[in-house]
């Protein structure tokens, strides 16, 4: 808190201990959001979002995933398939055998493919 001194044309610091000086931001937890300036509050993400911690937003789930607000799974149960989270994202690495990974558009359009016969 800082105010001007008009008679010494100088300006007097003041300095608290009370709590709303000393207050510092908290990243919100995975599964949560601050999504909105200056808020105290983190917000739960929604089925088919999620977030990795210390997001601003919840992400939208790939197509190729079952999201449950914290984390994703690969759509249908199917195993092997290989996720990195890369900044507050999930990106799909890899698929298993007889599995293709498709990502033709972008983000949100990540998924394994099951490959034709042959």
């Amino acid at each position: 808190l800082a105010f001007a001194d008009s008679t010494a044309h100088r300006v007097r610091l003041l300095y608290t201990t009370t709590s709303e000086i000393l207050d510092k931001c908290h990243a919100c937890p995975a599964g949560t959001q601050s999504n909105k300036r200056d808020s105290t509050t983190c917000e739960t993400c929604h089925v088919s979002t999620y977030s990795v911690g210390a997001s601003e937003i919840c992400q939208t789930c790939p197509i190729g995933a079952d999201c449950n607000g914290v984390s994703l799974k690969t759509r249908g149960n199917l195993q092997g398939a290989v996720w990195a989270v890369v900044g507050e994202r999930y990106f799909l690495q890899s698929c298993p055998a007889g599995h293709r990974l498709l990502n033709n558009t972008g983000y949100e359009n990540q998924e394994c493919v099951k490959c034709g016969p042959g």
